[in-house]
C-alpha cells in the first residue's frame, strides 16, 4: 500500500520535532523538582544542602543551572570558606583531644567526608557558569582543574598569574595542576592551544627552577603529561642535574640508597613523551 506524499511529510516532520518536544516537556517537568532542591540549597541543615548540591551538580546539565542556583552556591561558598577558617582555628586548640570538645556543634559537619564532596560540588556549580566575575573567588577557594576547564582560555592568564605571584607552596602546586590539565590531551574538555599553550609551557618550565623541590617535581610531571616534544631538552637537563636527593635504607640489603626524586620524575616525563610520539 502506498502512503500519500503528504502523510510521509507529516511522519518525517513529526519524527524531527518529537525529540525536541520531549526535551521541552522534560525541562518543564524539571521546574518543580529544581524548586524543591533550591529550597534544600538554602536550608540551614547541612544534609539538605549536601543533597541539593549533589542534585544540581550531578543530575543537571550546566545549561539547566539557573542564576539563582549559581548565586546561592556562590554565597554558600563564601560562607563555608569563612567557617573553614574558624573550624581550623578551633580544631588546633591545644589541651583538648576530642574534636567535639573543641568545635561547636554547628560546625562539626565540616569534619565529615561528605563536606569535601559538598564543597567540590559548590565549586563546580559556580565554575559551570563560566562567568569571569567569579574567577577570583574560585581561584581563592576552589583551585581545582575541573572547575577551570569550564572557563577555557579565560582562565589561563589568571592561573598563570597565581603561579607567578603566590608565595604559598600549596597554592602554586594547585595552579600547576590546573595548568597541566589544560595542556593534557583528552577526549573531552578544554585543551589549550596556540599562544596560550606556549605561555603555559613557558611558566611551567620556569617553575622547574623553583627553590621548592615539590614545585619542580609537579611542573616536570605536568610537562611530561602534555606530551610536548619541545620540552625534551629541558627535561633532559633536569633528569641529569636536579640537585635534590634523599637517602633511604633498602629493607632487603640494608644498604643506603640515594634517590633523586625530581630527576626520576623528569625521566618518567621523557618516557611519556617518547611513548606518545611513538603512538602517533
Amino acid at each position: 500500500m502506498k502512503i500519500p506524499v503528504f502523510s510521509v511529510c507529516v511522519i518525517i516532520f513529526w519524527n524531527i520535532i518529537s525529540p525536541v518536544s520531549g526535551l521541552a516537556e522534560s525541562r518543564a517537568d524539571l521546574i518543580p523538582i529544581k524548586e524543591k532542591y533550591y529550597q534544600k540549597l538554602i536550608s540551614s541543615d547541612f544534609s539538605q544542602r549536601y543533597e541539593a548540591t549533589r542534585y544540581f551538580n550531578q543530575k543537571l546539565e550546566k545549561e539547566d543551572l539557573t542564576d539563582d542556583v549559581i548565586k546561592e552556591s556562590l554565597n554558600l561558598l563564601k560562607n563555608e570558606a569563612e567557617r573553614i577558617i574558624k573550624f581550623r582555628e578551633l580544631s588546633l586548640k591545644p589541651g583538648v583531644q576530642r574534636i567535639e570538645e573543641k568545635v561547636p556543634h554547628n560546625l562539626l559537619y565540616m569534619n565529615d567526608e561528605e563536606f569535601a564532596v559538598y564543597y567540590g560540588d559548590l565549586c563546580e556549580i559556580i565554575g559551570k557558569s563560566a562567568k569571569k566575575d567569579y574567577l577570583a573567588i574560585l581561584i581563592e577557594h576552589c583551585l581545582e582543574p575541573k572547575v577551570f576547564l569550564y572557563y577555557g582560555a579565560d582562565a589561563v592568564d589568571p592561573i598563570i598569574s597565581t603561579l607567578l605571584v603566590s608565595i604559598l607552596p600549596d597554592k602554586k602546586m594547585s595552579a600547576i595542576f590546573v595548568l597541566g590539565e589544560m595542556l593534557k590531551p583528552k577526549k573531552e574538555g578544554y585543551i589549550t592551544s596556540g599562544v596560550d599553550r606556549s605561555k603555559i609551557m613557558a611558566v611551567l618550565i620556569q617553575a622547574t627552577s623553583d627553590s621548592d623541590r615539590n614545585i619542580r617535581q609537579a611542573s616536570v610531571r605536568a610537562i611530561g603529561d602534555s606530551g610536548d616534544k619541545d620540552a625534551v631538552p629541558v627535561l633532559t637537563e633536569i633528569a641529569n642535574n636536579d640537585p635534590f636527593y634523599f637517602e633511604k635504607t633498602d629493607r632487603t640489603t640494608g644498604k643506603i640508597i640515594t634517590r633523586y626524586a625530581v630527576r626520576e620524575e623528569a625521566k618518567k616525563a621523557l618516557e611519556k613523551i617518547r611513548e606518545k610520539d611513538i603512538a602517533k
